[in-house]
């Protein structure tokens, strides 16, 4: 029970370490020594900014590096980088220190498994950057050491410590505290060390540390010894910082560090911690009158302590009466803050520096939280009459307390007809607000603005510590800083978080609120000037120049992530780049490189956008996201046109990188222009050119001026925007008719339906082989021709007429031909020669000759002819003109009228010429006789001839 308790503690204080900036002309460093606010108002660095206006504002980057990280350092922590600041940050329960430099990039870490024993378990938190050559504690200068608070066990006599280390979290040393000296079970063994702030004091380097114990056995002050809980001095003389005196205050675990100052009105720092009273405190009792319980306090109340040669308690004002039980169940913060009092500053015997202590209360010792201004001098209240101001409505919540000239002395209101009662204050104001000690969102929650009343003589009493409103809101006060400029640039903005949401606010001008608004319940006094949406609730919040540019950056941490808003960071994604042009259909590849950013471990997605107009198209997805790489993307899907790739963070959409514009382009060929405008078949066709985005290439033909495209072989090549064609003329007929046909050429892609060339025609020559016919009027002729110019063994052989056609198939080799020709063929007759249709080859012969005509009817041929000559000759051809289609017998008588042969019985002949052999013999098969025998033709049509056939036997 009493572990968990510690450890909700312990929660609660490490939720409200928020990183502090250091004073300053030149801040370079973070502290950790106002962990709400320094006394000017911003919570890293009081530097001016030089952001544009609101809409300027953006996510610069976001890394899941230090996610619910409740503690963030900034600071120049490294060489490199000009003033360049860094962040450095503990994720929530991590033992992993992790460095970010100025643009979310991590470049280091530090395990400290590796130095502190991790069987023993331990707690590790970031106390603060710290410079130990800084004369004054307000920490001017490069850091030079890194605090880390330990809470552990204490195991055997081992020694507890913090560490403090170089800036980068290495070679570092331990701030110890004394053994716990009893080894009662009962007693708790468990405390934390935690470096606080360390200075020059009295020209040695200074380290002074917390150490915090919830529990011990004798809470006797006079033992000191005892008791480990209190403020640590550490001082270094040149062998390394040693232990030289320390003070105990009440034991608890600190929500808050100490407050450590150089007033305005002394030249020694002081101290001031958060004190706890003890459930049973041991201290002062103060008596009450008769029947009253007495109250408790302690002198821990309210503590200050001179840093001088040894801590020296100064100050044990309570704040509360001494009547109140609050007084011992309370806990007490105090933080100096610097407000203007209105008057001549050189007439006053102290400035105008103010403490503000204020009570918190926890679950288990409730009460009525209260803010107390005290006016101070050398550190010390002079007048505690100067304002108190408590809600006694509310109970078990804290307080937020930052200081800022948030109205950026707005001197609207000094006019008498608006508010003439309270001027206005022309230096800081103080903003309060309640939060829970567990870190949870207020949802009822308020902005109190305190004002230091400035009129000589105000009209409320001399109250001169003036709650001015309480403006309603939701979440937490998180920061006050010059953020943004717009109209006014005096003015320091605020910023709160609402769970996911974190909001700037801007104060409205006195004199507009005022006016407009009668009902003061209703005035909005701040108004949002921008707020952003993040991936979870917000945990911590930083503002720091990291860039060293004189431009305030809000760091924040969420559960998932770290998010930092500032203004736009020139290409956070690197540059994108692409090819001028891309043929559409291609696979395009994209470069991007340099990514000037951390993050990126949601990815990035790919868009492609047109020139005109608002259509994109997500094209590509890349997890996880490098710092540079390339990728391909599909270009089938665009129309052709101008483009350009954004490249954006899937967690940030903001973060993007864009390319200069490139073109898609679609295919085109330019018109197919042939060298020459005649080819005879197989000569070279070579012809070049110009396409765009067309690849897949093929060359077609087709014949004359008709559309019966097919595809000719043929050899294309490419290099750039040319394409080169090779082929050959084409033999289009083994056999033609003609000596001449025009052919059209044209290029087409393949791939992409419609894209072709204009054609090119051309006229296809074929001359013919001579051939050699016999002369004469002879119907039996000579056809003669050379072999070796036909590459083949049989030729085909056509005759035609132009009533009458024939083709036979001779032998090539002899290179003779008898040519018989029927009765049928007359007039001018053809002779074409050539391999024939299963032939490749294209050569052919011709030849034409003039062949008188011959009554058509019946006839015979040859008429005399010998049976007894062999071959062709030995056979008589019959042949007869048929009128009609007709069943047909040829019968063969002698002189006599004696049947000699019947050549054809009842055969189905057609129409026309019609022919039928006799080879001079009968019946028997024996050869007639010379003689003249008649030969009879009978159709089932009615149609009848006879002619006589000589036989005549040598």
């Amino acid at each position: 029970m009493l572990t968990f308790r510690l450890s909700m503690v312990l929660l609660f204080w490490v939720l409200l370490l928020l990183p502090l900036a250091e004073a300053g002309a030149q801040p370079l460093t973070s502290t950790w020594w106002y962990p709400n606010g320094t006394p000017e108002g911003t919570r890293n660095n009081p530097a001016t900014t030089k952001l544009a206006d609101t809409a300027n504002l953006q996510i610069i980057w976001r890394t899941e590096s230090l996610k619910n990280s409740p503690v963030l350092l900034a600071g120049k922590v490294r060489q490199e980088g000009a003033n360049q600041q860094q962040i450095i940050g503990l994720e929530s329960g991590s033992h992993i220190l992790r460095f970010l430099d100025a643009f979310g990039r991590m470049y280091d870490t530090v395990n400290y498994d590796e130095t502190i024993d991790p069987s023993t378990p331990y707690t590790l938190t970031l106390t603060g950057l710290f410079n130990s050559e800084a004369t004054m504690p307000n920490g001017v200068g490069v850091p030079n050491l890194l605090g880390l608070g330990i809470e552990r066990e204490q195991r055997g006599e081992t020694q507890l410590n913090g560490i403090l280390s170089q800036p980068n979290g290495r070679n570092g040393f331990s701030v110890r505290i004394p053994t716990l000296a009893s080894n009662d079970p009962s007693y708790n063994r468990i405390a934390g060390v935690y470096p606080a702030a360390a200075f020059m004091v009295q020209g040695k380097p200074t380290v002074f540390a917390i150490a915090s114990q919830n529990q011990f056995r004798n809470t006797t002050p006079s033992t000191p010894d005892s008791i480990v809980n209190g403020v640590y001095r550490y001082t270094n003389s040149g062998n390394g910082f040693v232990q030289t005196d320390r003070f105990p205050i009440a034991p608890g675990v600190y929500p808050q560090a100490p407050a450590i100052t150089i007033t305005d009105s002394s030249a020694i720092p002081y101290i001031a911690p958060s004190t706890r009273s003890l459930i049973e405190p041991a201290g002062q009792v103060i008596p009450a009158g008769q029947g009253v319980t007495p109250t408790l306090t302690t002198r821990m109340y309210g503590i200050g302590l001179k840093v001088d040669d040894k801590l020296a308690h100064v100050e044990t004002r309570r704040f509360t009466s001494q009547t109140s039980q609050n007084d011992t169940l309370g806990e007490t913060n105090s933080y100096f803050v610097r407000m203007y009092d209105g008057r001549d500053r050189s007439q006053l015997t102290f400035p105008s520096e103010y403490r503000l202590v204020t009570t918190n209360f926890s679950e288990d010792r409730p009460g009525v939280p209260s803010i107390t201004l005290l006016l101070t001098q050398d550190g010390l209240p002079v007048d505690q009459s100067r304002g108190i101001f408590s809600i006694n409505t509310v109970k078990n919540v804290g307080w937020t307390i930052l200081s800022g000239n948030v109205d950026g002395n707005d001197t609207s209101k000094q006019d008498p007809g608006v508010d003439g009662e309270y001027p206005n204050n022309p230096g800081n104001e103080v903003l309060a607000a309640y939060r829970q000690l567990d870190g949870r969102d207020v949802d009822s929650n308020y902005l109190f603005f305190f004002q230091r009343n400035g009129a000589r003589e105000p009209n409320n009493g001399g109250r001169v510590f003036w709650n001015y409103t309480a403006w309603p809101f939701k979440g937490r006060l998180m920061a006050v800083a010059d953020i943004v400029r717009d109209a006014d640039t005096a003015k320091q903005e605020i910023i709160i978080a609402h769970s996911d949401s974190l909001i700037v606010l801007q104060m409205n001008r006195y004199a507009d609120v005022l006016l407009s608004t009668v009902d003061a319940s209703r005035r909005q006094w701040f108004r949002q000037v921008k707020a952003f949406k993040l991936d979870s609730r917000v945990v911590a919040v930083a503002v720091a120049d990291l860039q060293g540019n004189g431009t305030n950056t809000i760091v924040a941490t969420t559960e998932r992530a770290t998010y930092a808003i500032g203004t736009a960071i020139e290409n956070p994604l690197g540059e994108v780049t692409t090819k001028d042009e891309y043929c559409r259909g291609e696979q395009a590849t994209a470069r991007w490189g340099a990514r000037r950013v951390g993050g990126g471990e949601q990815g990035l997605r790919v868009i492609v956008r047109a020139s005109t107009g608002t259509d994109s198209v997500m094209i590509a997805e890349l997890k996880p996201a490098t710092d540079s790489g390339t990728f391909t993307f599909p270009t089938g899907q665009l129309l052709p046109g101008s483009y350009t790739l954004l490249l954006q963070d899937n967690a940030v959409p903001t973060l993007s990188a864009t390319s200069l514009s490139f073109t898609i382009t679609g295919p085109s060929i330019k018109p197919l222009v042939l060298p020459r405008s005649q080819y005879r078949p197989g000569d070279a066709i070579a012809a070049q050119t110009v396409i765009r985005c067309a690849s897949n290439l093929r060359l077609e033909r087709a014949l004359g001026s008709g559309n019966d495209w097919e595809a000719v072989p043929a050899t294309i090549t490419y290099l750039g925007d040319t394409a080169f064609i090779q082929t050959n003329a084409p033999c289009l007929d083994p056999c033609p008719t003609q000596q001449t046909a025009r052919l059209r050429f044209r290029l087409v892609d393949t791939s992409l339906a419609g894209v072709e060339s204009v054609a090119d025609t051309i006229t296809l020559l074929t001359e013919p082989i001579q051939l050699s016919i016999d002369s004469g009027a002879a119907r039996a002729r000579l056809l003669r021709w050379n072999p070796n110019l036909f590459d083949c063994d049989s030729v085909e052989l056509t005759i035609t007429t132009a009533d009458a056609a024939g083709v036979k198939t001779v032998s090539n080799r002899p290179g003779i031909y008898d040519l018989n020709l029927p009765r049928n063929f007359a007039g001018t007759v053809t002779a074409r020669l050539c391999c024939g249709s299963g032939s490749s080859s294209c050569t052919f012969g011709r030849a034409a000759f003039e062949l008188e005509p011959i009554e058509v009817g019946t006839y015979a041929q040859p008429n005399p002819f010998n049976p007894m000559l062999g071959g062709r000759e030995s056979i008589v051809e019959i042949f007869y003109d048929l009128e009609l289609r007709g069943s047909v017998t040829i019968t063969i008588y002698d002189a006599s009228r004696a049947l000699v042969r019947q050549l054809l019985r009842s055969g189905d002949k057609e129409a026309g010429l019609n022919v039928e052999q006799w080879d001079g013999r009968n019946s028997d098969g024996a050869v007639v006789a010379n003689g003249t025998y008649i030969c009879v033709v009978e159709s089932s049509s009615g149609e009848q001839s006879s002619i006589p056939i000589l036989i005549l036997k040598r």
